[in-house]
């Protein structure tokens, strides 16, 4: 509805309560006139209830124009009329029970009325009805910045949530109720209190959602503010609103102003393209922050990015309480699990799901249950298998796998490192039973050998064949950005069960007496080491070609325990590649080349030179081929001369 329309529908409703509570009064007074009997004549009494009529129906107008108007602000007061009418109602015909027997419906509605208006808790005034001139950083007044008819800038509800609907985070409620208790003791008092919460972590964790229960909690109104409140596409409008939504809440003290996504209000002024409006707005901010601090209205704000928060914000005096939101803690997990199920629940699922998903956010936790319950059939429990299958269906990938990726099954490889990678791959596949029977999966594994072994290609053969996400990242790239430990982390997270792969590792792994990459260095490792705690499900895979060269804190137990080497390849084992390669290959061996003594010649050299060796062989055979149609035969011939291009230094 228009905003001008809305103010004077507004305005109006507010007048009108005024004279038809004259107006019953009168009409009351009049049909008494001349009669000693509580209950009038019957021509006096028609004359009386045909007047009612007509009130009732203006006020059933009322009724329904405020609900289409602005209900927080109209409906107040249409209570207050309701109330008016029954309470005249009442006095009217009080003392006849028998002959009006509509005086308990009367009566019932005049309670449910005062119930109403008592659940809102405060009369809420429009904030264009106060008209306090305070100077602001805008240069207008508060008056001026209200003069826009119509302008409500805060949503204000009463809280649906209480700390008792909040599981687990003991810890954080606590601090909470505290900090909030603080702050509206300290605007009963003279002393200088301390006041404004400001919650921090990632997204998806529960911060407003704590906001709203912390109002609950203290049984006060809660009042949210974000940019779209105040935003406005005209020049000046947005540093007039800030005014006007502060204002409000002053006016329904003691209550719960809440900021939601903070930085967009409170940017840092440091940043090159704030516009004047932007930097108003901050300023104003700033300056109301540090006044409304002592009226009892607790301020709490929530952001995701504290870095990009104004410096001068996040200090004491305007944020006192900083309280970073975790992800949900076991007793929360198993909450929302139980919750959100629908159908009979393994109590083994719910179990490892509680152990296995800590650091997964709330909207994450519902959003993969919300998945497992599209299952077709809800009679049979759900397993920890189906919860896993729907945490990969809603993360809609598993990391940067090549098509053609093989599985360890098909990979040539010595038998010890076969026998090392299958144990390793049986393990990850099945870490919920292994786990059970006192095995464990480590938290990092070392690839180490001479270049083209095949180090890269094992690591997402393991990943594949164990079903796990496959996230790679060079030690370079984490030299060139530090801060891509986190975001890779987070990723891994995300993405869990998962394989992070370290590429040229001892470029960010070296040792650090002789590196000038320490820093990294420290940072991957403390990631690693799972010092802020470990994240389930993930393995760490750091492949090097000089492990000597490596920082021994990174070789030690718990980082990377379990290594794994790649040797040269031996004649046998490039006799088996030579034979699945023979068996996938359009080209065919001559029948004087010996597979065993082309094995023989070959020997010694990197799998990867040992690929290119045969590709070359056979472009060279297919050079004599006469037709499109033919058959490429490498002969002993195109393998030597493919030897000596490849190998040639």
């Amino acid at each position: 509805m228009n905003e001008r329309l809305q103010h004077y529908a507004v305005r109006a409703t507010d007048a009108v309560n005024g004279w038809a509570l004259l107006v019953g009064i009168v009409l009351v007074l009049a049909s008494l006139m001349g009669n000693i009997s509580p209950l009038p004549e019957p021509g006096k009494f028609a004359t009386f209830t045909g007047f009612f009529g007509v009130w009732l129906c203006l006020v059933s107008i009322l009724v329904i124009w405020g609900l289409l108007v602005e209900p927080i602000y109209v409906s107040p007061s249409i209570a207050a009329m309701h109330l008016a009418l029954c309470g005249l109602m009442l006095f009217r015909v009080w003392g006849q029970p028998e002959q009006f027997p509509e005086i308990w419906v009367i009566s019932g509605i005049c309670l449910v009325t005062y119930v109403r208006q008592r659940w809102l808790l405060v009369r809420p005034t429009p904030p264009w009805a106060q008209q306090r001139a305070v100077r602001t950083q805008a240069g207008t007044t508060e008056a001026e910045a209200q003069s826009s008819p119509g302008i409500q800038c805060c949503d204000v509800r009463r809280p649906r949530f209480r700390f008792a609907e909040v599981a687990g985070m003991q810890a954080i409620k606590e601090r909470l109720l505290a900090a909030g208790q603080e702050v509206i003791q300290g605007g009963q008092s003279d002393r200088p209190s301390r006041n404004g919460i400001l919650l921090t972590g990632k997204p998806g964790n529960g911060k407003t959602y704590l906001a709203e229960a912390l109002a609950g909690e203290l049984n006060l109104p809660f009042l949210t503010l974000t940019y779209g409140d105040v935003a406005s596409k005209w020049i000046g409008d947005m540093p007039a609103r800030l005014p006007v939504a502060f204002q409000e809440a002053r006016a329904r003290a003691p209550c719960v102003l809440f900021f939601d996504e903070v930085d967009s209000l409170l940017s840092s002024r440091d940043t090159a393209n704030m516009d004047g409006d932007s930097l108003k707005a901050v300023n104003i901010m700033l300056t109301e922050l540090v006044e409304i601090r002592r009226t009892g209205v607790v301020v709490v704000a929530a952001t995701n990015h504290l870095d990009r928060l104004d410096s001068a914000a996040v200090r004491e005096g305007r944020f006192d309480f900083k309280i970073e939101i975790p992800p949900p803690d076991a007793p929360a997990r198993r909450h929302l699990i139980q919750s959100h199920a629908r159908g009979p629940l393994a109590a083994s699922a719910l179990t490892v799901a509680t152990d296995r998903w800590a650091g997964f956010s709330v909207v994450r936790i519902t959003a993969i249950m919300n998945e497992v319950n599209r299952r077709p059939d809800h009679s049979q429990a759900i397993s920890y298998n189906d919860l896993q299958v729907a945490l990969r269906t809603l993360q809609g990938r598993s990391g940067h796998f090549p098509e053609n990726t093989p599985t360890l099954d098909h990979l040539v490889l010595s038998s010890e490192a076969r026998t090392r990678l299958e144990s390793l791959a049986h393990r990850m596949a099945r870490i919920v039973d292994i786990e059970a029977m006192g095995g464990s999966v480590p938290h990092g594994v070392l690839f180490y050998g001479p270049p083209g072994t095949g180090k890269t290609l094992c690591a997402r053969s393991l990943a594949k064949t164990a079903q796990w996400a496959f996230l790679p990242v060079s030690g370079l790239d984490l030299l060139s950005n530090p801060e891509r430990v986190d975001d890779i982390l987070d990723e891994a997270s995300e993405l869990r069960p998962c394989v992070v792969f370290i590429d040229e590792a001892d470029d960010v792994l070296a040792d650090r007496r002789m590196s000038q990459s320490s820093v990294v260095t420290n940072k991957l490792l403390s990631a690693i080491d799972g010092s802020a705690g470990r994240i389930p499900d993930v393995l760490f895979i750091a492949a090097t070609n000089h492990p000597e060269a490596m920082d021994a804190a990174a070789l030690r137990g718990g980082r990377f325990t379990e290594k794994v080497a790649f040797n040269l390849p031996d004649q046998a084992t490039v006799l088996d590649y030579l034979t699945q390669w023979q068996q996938r290959s359009k080209a065919r061996m001559a029948t004087e080349v010996s597979l065993a003594e082309t094995a023989q010649q070959l020997a010694g050299q990197p799998l990867a030179n040992v690929q290119e060796i045969l590709q070359m062989a056979v472009n060279l055979a297919i050079g004599r081929v006469p037709t499109k149609t033919g058959v490429a035969i490498v002969n002993a011939r195109d393998i030597d001369m493919a030897i000596a291009q490849v190998c040639s230094h």
